[in-house]
């Protein structure tokens, strides 16, 4: 498999620290969240690596440079003109991802203890064009899912705003979108947006006419977004990341 990282974002949650580092940078344990990632993912297999960049993109790139992560062909993806949020950072990035193998996608920002190799070999069989980590956590914004597991709608619980995918009247589950996800060598190419878009309502869009599927499968996990995070974010390195370094 190969691997888009989404590090592009100015990573607002995380001020003041991301007014002068970017949030990729943002050390943790020790290392840069990126660091950790590319680690795991070397562990993993993963080759090929795709990473976006903007918000004080000279310091990933100049990172990137200084530390050679043997075995990883790492590529970056250059957003610094404009930001093009989630879906539209993928469909940029889609001529440095082809080939026929699949594409884990991760926000920078996330740690989990989620095992890739099983990730992607659950996607394989499953023969879908994209799937989707997710899991039961507080949070207003969720994903809803059919009791076959397709994504069927998104609700935000706080605001009541509410999509449904072809009017869906079905059962639903509602689960937190986890910002890991597995995508087929194809499917940036099928994002019928352009420009500035996200991810999550790209796969809305396209849940209409494809089985876009949940990844069903527990998982502890941490979004590192915001500053009162990083203890506890220090304490999950130590637990589930050590073990890459």
């Amino acid at each position: 498999m190969k691997a888009m990282i989404f590090a592009a974002g100015k990573g607002t949650r995380l001020r003041p620290i991301t007014d002068t580092v970017p949030k990729a940078m943002v050390e943790v344990g020790g290392k840069p969240l990126l660091e950790w990632l590319l680690l795991k993912m070397t562990a993993s297999g993963i080759r090929d690596v795709v990473i976006n960049v903007h918000h004080l993109s000279e310091q990933v790139v100049g990172f990137l440079n200084s530390h050679p992560f043997k075995g990883l062909n790492l590529i970056v993806s250059d957003e610094s003109d404009l930001l093009l949020d989630t879906g539209g950072g993928l469909k940029k990035a889609a001529s440095l991802l082809q080939g026929d193998e699949p594409i884990l996608i991760h926000n920078v920002d996330i740690l989990s203890n989620l095992d890739f190799k099983q990730f992607e070999n659950t996607f394989l069989k499953a023969a879908v064009p994209a799937m989707l980590a997710a899991k039961d956590r507080n949070t207003a914004r969720k994903l809803e899912f059919s009791d076959a597991g397709l994504l069927c709608g998104w609700v935000n619980e706080t605001t009541g705003e509410h999509i449904k995918v072809n009017d869906f009247s079905g059962q639903v589950n509602r689960f937190a979108f986890s910002g890991i996800s597995m995508v087929a060598s194809t499917f940036p190419l099928m994002l019928k947006e352009s420009g500035v878009f996200g991810f999550v309502p790209a796969c809305l869009s396209l849940a209409a006419e494809v089985k876009i599927q949940k990844y069903d499968t527990p998982h502890d996990w941490l979004d590192v977004g915001k500053p009162e995070l990083l203890q506890k974010a220090e304490q999950f390195v130590h637990t589930y990341y050590n073990e890459f370094a």
